[in-house]
């Protein structure tokens, strides 16, 4: 899904968002030995990521006369979602999704079921009820562009996936 204008098709280490813009946050003064915590979020809606599992944050430290950098450090935590073969939602197509998504239902799906489809900040967006269907399908017209879970309960199972919504 990704190519460039010059026909690249990888990219490593591109920066996606820079927040809260390009100027960055104004900060200090600084005490020696005092800890200071800064808290920011960004959307990366409308931005295309094949796997949540490619990104890492950088923080950086400088100043705004000079350039100098006097700190900077990356996560060493990655942003992803973790799904075991035995309970993940398999099939969802198309994905990425544009108008709608659809899932075959296991065979060890039986009786009724909750769909619930969260946005990445954990946010319940969507949720619906049924009951022995073979295949489901959702519009996706109300979705923003952007990943999200997806949460399939029943009484004594529960199953997981994600679809990227891109408009």
């Amino acid at each position: 899904g990704n190519v460039g204008t010059n026909g690249e098709t990888e990219f490593f280490w591109v920066m996606m968002k820079m927040v809260p813009n390009a100027s960055g946050t104004s900060v200090g003064p600084y005490v020696n030995g005092t800890p200071v915590a800064y808290s920011e979020t960004a959307s990366l809606a409308g931005t295309f990521i094949e796997e949540m599992t490619d990104l890492s944050v950088i923080v950086f430290v400088q100043n705004d006369a000079s350039w100098e950098v006097y700190q900077s450090a990356y996560s060493i935590e990655t942003v992803s979602i973790e799904e075991s073969d035995e309970s993940s939602i398999t099939g969802i197509y198309p994905n990425p999704a544009k108008d709608y998504f659809s899932f075959d239902l296991s065979d060890n799906i039986k009786g009724k079921f909750q769909l619930e489809v969260y946005d990445i900040k954990g946010v319940l967006i969507h949720q619906k009820q049924f009951s022995n269907q073979a295949q489901f399908t959702l519009s996706t017209a109300s979705f923003s562009n952007g990943l999200y879970l997806l949460q399939l309960k029943g009484a004594d199972q529960t199953y997981v996936g994600k679809i990227m919504i891109q408009h």
